[in-house]
């Protein structure tokens, strides 16, 4: 489990962890608050290992034939009743019902809104109970120790999110995104050097100037937001909710605040769009003459190990996300030149793109994948610090872990730089157009407005490449077809 540079000692009720050269602190990991233990401790008992391995295979009677992982994908198909009545047969499967991913899952599926306790276990019972009308029981759930229950993937899942997360400094250390302060930077030097050159850019000195910098934080949001319904991730939450969650969540894949409806708010004229990207946006013409647009726009807000896994962002679009408060890692992968060109490790994309298959979170695609991804000569990668604002050109692959409590803004567009990348899209994969709630044709309609507002664009956009030669005629209406709603994949989300 754990890597060669890393010793674990146990020692009383803790577990201390001496870590190697790159920093001398030590620090405890609080013991399983089950009693569960690694796997790996089972053959070093002297007493009753023997013992040990019988009660797995009595203890889950038939079920011992599956492996942890392959237990957890069975007992997923429960529900929370169902699981509790099976957690009373032994004391493995009490720990492996107790599992406090499966809790999760089970609340977000069976419940449209929930208020969440001091656990998702906690959270269904008290949510199944007010479902029955019975508001009275709110005592919490006494644990029971198990003591004999040895499992790697139980403690494991305990072990990182109970991390010192600084231990990880050695993720974030490398730093090869190039940076630029606004004063520095004009808009044609950025479209020449970094838009029309596909480079990600951090930009200084320009989110610091919004009031936003200023003024967003938990007790702004939540007076401002009163009894507004967050999207955070398949559920939705106030934000005074969302924070009590953020405070006492102990998931190794938090649940992250992804708002597309912010600028209803008030506080959303708090930030302006950057000069780099104002008026710049084409959709904003077929919003013009259409009064209708994709998604582009959202509030970003999580808190420390939430984020969201590897993903190329809708449509073929160029993006920009300005961190207001904490920090983010970034690491990014260019577009593939050609159709065999390598994800990203770890990573694995149907032949279409339309699917993508990675870990299930944050912290294990690090775990297991980045020493292998900071080998390829192609990785780009750096910490956006607050008040800086990173540049990711269409096409590039890349994932987002919050050090941090982190809030930001984040918008996508297409200029005249990425344009034709956008219509060749819109013609070659129609049904996997995102963000676009409307029968008709979005490729038709921004053809259509870009033709009343700059037809110069189209003529030299077509005599540069031919992309334009077999497009649908502008005032095409497709009815059979609806793109569905565009969701980042993040690793909160079930």
């Amino acid at each position: 489990m754990m890597k060669k540079r890393k010793q674990l000692q146990v020692s009383g009720s803790h577990r201390k962890l001496t870590k190697s050269s790159h920093s001398a602190d030590s620090f405890l990991i609080p013991s399983h608050p089950l009693g569960i233990k690694p796997l790996g401790n089972l053959w070093t008992r002297t007493n009753d290992s023997v013992l040990s391995v019988t009660t797995r295979e009595t203890s889950l009677g038939l079920f011992s034939i599956f492996n942890d992982e392959c237990l957890l994908d069975v007992l997923s198909y429960l529900d929370g009743c169902s699981a509790a009545m099976l957690s009373c047969c032994s004391q493995y499967l009490y720990a492996f019902c107790s599992y406090n991913e499966l809790w999760r899952e089970w609340t977000l599926r069976d419940f449209t809104q929930c208020n969440f306790q001091s656990s998702w276990k906690n959270t269904y019972r008290k949510a199944f109970l007010r479902k029955k009308g019975r508001y009275d029981d709110c005592t919490d759930l006494t644990k029971i120790r198990c003591e004999q229950v040895y499992s790697d993937v139980l403690y494991r899942t305990w072990c990182t999110v109970h991390f010192h997360f600084p231990s990880y400094a050695v993720w974030w250390k490398r730093d090869n995104v190039p940076r630029m302060h606004t004063k520095d930077l004009d808009v044609d030097t950025f479209i020449q050097q970094f838009e029309k050159q596909s480079m990600p850019l951090v930009i200084q000195g320009l989110v610091t100037q919004w009031p936003a910098y200023e003024k967003w934080n938990r007790h702004y949001f939540i007076q401002h937001s009163h009894d507004f319904q967050f999207a955070v991730g398949p559920t939705q939450m106030t934000m005074q909710e969302y924070i009590h969650y953020m405070e006492s969540n102990e998931d190794i894949n938090p649940l992250y605040l992804f708002e597309k409806r912010f600028q209803q708010l008030p506080f959303a004229s708090d930030y302006q769009v950057p000069e780099y990207f104002k008026d710049r946006d084409l959709f904003s013409l077929v919003e013009k003459h259409y009064n209708k647009r994709p998604d582009h726009s959202w509030l970003i807000y999580g808190p420390p190990r939430s984020g969201s896994r590897f993903h190329i962002d809708p449509n073929q679009t160029c993006a920009w996300n300005a961190v207001i408060q904490g920090r983010k890692k970034w690491v990014l992968f260019p577009p593939p030149p050609h159709a065999d060109s390598p994800s990203p490790p770890g990573v694995f994309p149907s032949e279409d793109y339309s699917q993508v298959i990675s870990p299930a979170s944050l912290i294990e695609w690090f775990t297991n994948f980045y020493e292998e991804a900071k080998e390829r000569n192609d990785i780009i990668e750096c910490v956006v610090q607050s008040g800086e604002l990173l540049f990711i050109p269409r096409g590039w692959w890349h994932i987002v872990l919050n050090l941090e409590e982190s809030i930001a803004i984040t918008e996508n567009y297409v200029s005249e730089s990425n344009l034709s990348h956008v219509l060749q899209f819109f013609e070659s994969k129609p049904h996997q157009i995102s963000g676009w709630h409307d029968d008709q044709d979005l490729q038709s309609l921004l053809i259509d407005a870009i033709q009343r507002e700059r037809p110069n664009l189209l003529t030299r956009l077509d005599s540069d490449d031919r992309s334009l030669s077999h497009t649908k005629h502008p005032n095409r209406v497709n009815m059979n077809r609806k793109a569905t709603d565009f969701r980042f994949n993040f690793a909160s989300n079930p």
